[in-house]
């Protein structure tokens, strides 16, 4: 069958050749790189399709997928159907313009150990891609796809031109907002305003775009929402808020007061019968508001059940969103982008270097915006939130991030962190359910064949790390096109698998997933399954808890699982790669299962091959404040210290990481080496699991 291969995961550094050019693992992509000089195949072609805004002025979000010619498989011309190309082909991208992510500490704490670029923003890979230009010019974006069997490959570029925003709202067009009425740094001309009341009327009321620029490190408190609903007769509008571009602190919009359920910025721009072009932008921001995590309390008289959120739009939101480096503190949800029905060339929104903490329900919402960026961002409950309780609106409830509708999605070099969740008092448990997951895609999907790139992200939840499944029983599931991959994933104490799926169509590879030494059965608080509040169980397993119905397609499409890494710290066995046990609410005709590796090191009799992985604290003593043994008060602590993932994870080099082999032929990933004509023919496991 071909030489043993080593297991590759998401470490950088490893490096694999295609067709005599060499290339390394998760690294760069730079100018001059080698895969960008390889010679395209005969006949095999990739065309960039580009999904972008309205007005195209910086800091301008730009989605991008691809079409694929001359391969063994292709884009196949209805959308709704499984895509063996979107799972099968290794994409890289190079969007010609790189700045390093701030948000993300986690992120970046792997990439200084291990040499990675998931912190740079220039850098991708994946089916699909995302970038947010921050810099007016022209910009090369390049993508190179490799079949990984054949060694066929596709070279493909696109040029992006994006406008300078001060020549765009030149003049009066920049509405100056100073709350000193100095306005020192007006740079001549502008529009001048002393209230965020004030500069927010007139942005609202104009009929051509506008933007509001707010000087640097000024607080502007504000007790009613800030609603743009534009004039119907307007010819163009843009829903444009952004720090001046000095050094500084951001500019803060605090919200001190607590509605039943609204937004402190409220995206209403078709509301009035507008129907030109239009756009939200806010950037170098912060948006606070009096919701503490850490007593379950606001800062101001509550009037509903709900909150006050920072960011809010449903249907008459703008055509594209980009929210970009802005910070959200102590609200209901960070951002609370409502649910719609968006066709696959809707509406756009990218959410850039972003960091939200010290919520109350969730992080961030996504009802639908259609096709949906979240890159290079922090989404991280505080620290000290007390765990959660009844959904009274008394209590933290949710956890980072929920998408339940869009087309297209892409979750990239983020920190998704929580161990918040909600559960009924009345139930006699006390502050230890975490019914919640890290990340949740899917829940509510009417598209058939949507698609999700997962990638580069450091998650945790106390329900587990990921879930792509729907929402109830009474919600269909549905085929899908997904990859999750090169995803280090952290397990809390009330969580079974890595990641819960009822859709068809994905792809789970090359991720790190650790299960921390923990209690996962505490002794009178039940939990979600007959009494037992988790336990390491799987790397993937099926929802049953949630839907029994699914759609024909769904069950056909493939469920790949390959490439990942187990590291149990528990002293509870392991189940296995996939729960088999029986009956599941969807029983699923093809599950591909190659090359994982379990590494049990704290077991009475560990896993001697892959013994010691690293001589770290985290793995002779790994008890820190949210991973207690006993049934005292949970809190949400994660990921501490502050480079926990760095040392959860085995060491560079470690057997952990290099010492799964089998049979299978070592064609390359550049992020994890399989054999995928190998892998959907037999569908078996090589011998890479460990008991």
């Amino acid at each position: 069958m071909g030489e043993n291969i080593s297991f590759l995961g998401p470490l950088p550094g490893t490096t694999n050749t295609i067709r005599g050019v060499t290339s390394t693992a998760w690294g760069q992509l730079s100018d001059g790189g080698e895969i960008w000089g390889l010679s395209p195949t005969d006949g095999a072609s990739a065309t960039i399709n580009v999904l972008r805004s309205d007005h195209q002025i910086a800091p301008e979000g730009v989605l991008f997928y691809v079409t694929l010619a001359g391969f063994s498989d292709n884009t196949p011309v209805s959308r709704s159907v499984y895509d063996v190309s979107y799972h099968k082909y290794l994409y890289f991208w190079d969007f010609g313009e790189g700045y390093t992510f701030v948000a993300p500490a986690q992120v970046i704490a792997l990439d200084a150990v291990d040499g990675g670029k998931r912190s740079n923003s220039r850098y991708m890979q994946g089916p699909l891609g995302a970038h947010v230009f921050r810099t007016p010019g022209s910009h090369l974006v390049r993508l190179a796809v490799i079949d990984p069997v054949s060694g066929d490959v596709a070279i493909a570029s696109t040029t992006i031109v994006v406008s300078d925003p001060d020549s765009a709202y030149a003049g009066t067009d920049t509405i100056f907002l100073d709350s000193t009425g100095i306005y020192a740094n007006d740079s001549g001309g502008w529009d001048r305003h002393s209230t965020l009341t004030s500069a927010f009327t007139a942005l609202k009321d104009a009929t051509n775009p506008k933007r509001i620029v707010a000087e640097r490190g000024q607080v502007h408190t504000i007790n009613s929402q800030l609603n743009f609903r534009p004039p119907s007769g307007a010819s163009a509008v843009s829903f444009r808020i952004e720090a001046l571009d000095v050094a500084g602190d951001k500019p803060e919009i605090h919200g001190t007061w607590v509605p039943a359920d609204a937004g402190l910025l409220r995206d209403g721009t078709f509301q009035n019968g507008f129907s030109g072009n239009s756009g939200m932008v806010l950037q170098n921001l912060k948006i606070t508001g009096t919701w503490d995590t850490t007593t379950e309390t606001y800062g101001a008289s509550q009037t509903g059940t709900y909150g006050l959120s920072g960011v809010e739009g449903g249907d008459n939101k703008a055509t594209s969103w980009v929210i970009d480096q802005v910070d959200f503190d102590g609200l209901y949800r960070g951002i609370d982008n409502l649910e719609i029905n968006d066709p696959w060339n809707g509406k756009l929104a990218h959410y850039n270097d972003v960091s939200i903490t010290n919520w109350r329900d969730y992080a961030l919402w996504n009802g639908g915006h259609g096709n949906t960026a979240l890159i290079g961002s922090r989404l991280s409950q505080h620290v000290d939130a007390i765990h959660g309780g009844d959904k009274d609106g008394a209590h933290n409830n949710h956890s980072c991030y929920r998408c339940p509708n869009d087309v297209r999605s892409i979750v990239w070099g983020t920190d998704t962190m929580s161990n918040t969740g909600w559960f009924p008092e009345s139930s006699g448990a006390t502050g230890v359910r975490g019914a919640q997951p890290s990340y949740r895609w899917g829940t509510s999907l009417q598209q058939p064949g949507a698609q999700l790139n997962m990638g580069a992200n450091v998650m945790e939840g106390a329900g587990g790390a990921i879930v792509t499944a729907a929402k109830n029983e009474d919600t269909d599931s549905h085929l899908v096109n997904a990859v999750i991959q090169g995803n280090y994933c952290m397990i809390g104490s009330q969580g079974k698998q890595v990641v819960n799926i009822t859709h068809g169509g994905q792809t789970i590879r090359d991720n790190m997933c650790i299960y921390p030494d923990t209690d996962y059965n505490i002794s009178g608080n039940p939990g979600l399954n007959g009494g037992s509040n988790g336990g390491p169980n799987c790397i993937v397993a099926v929802d049953n808890d949630r839907n029994s119905r699914a759609t024909a397609a769904c069950i056909a499409a493939p469920i790949d699982i390959y490439n990942n890494t187990v590291v149990n710290l528990s002293s509870a066995t392991f189940g296995g790669i996939y729960d088999t046990s029986a009956p599941h609410s969807i029983e699923f005709t093809t599950v591909n299962i190659a090359n994982n590796l379990v590494h049990e090191p704290l077991k009475a009799s560990p896993n001697v091959p892959y013994d010691p992985m690293a001589a770290s604290e985290p793995f002779t003593s790994p008890k820190y404040k949210g991973y207690r043994l006993d049934a005292s008060t949970l809190f949400a602590e994660h990921g501490t210290p502050a480079d926990a993932f760095k040392l959860w994870s085995p060491a560079v080099g470690s057997p952990a990481r290099d010492g799964a082999t089998g049979t299978l032929v070592s064609a390359t990933s550049f992020g994890g080496g399989y054999d995928e004509a190998d892998l959907h023919t037999t569908g078996r496991d090589v011998g890479a699991t460990q008991s």
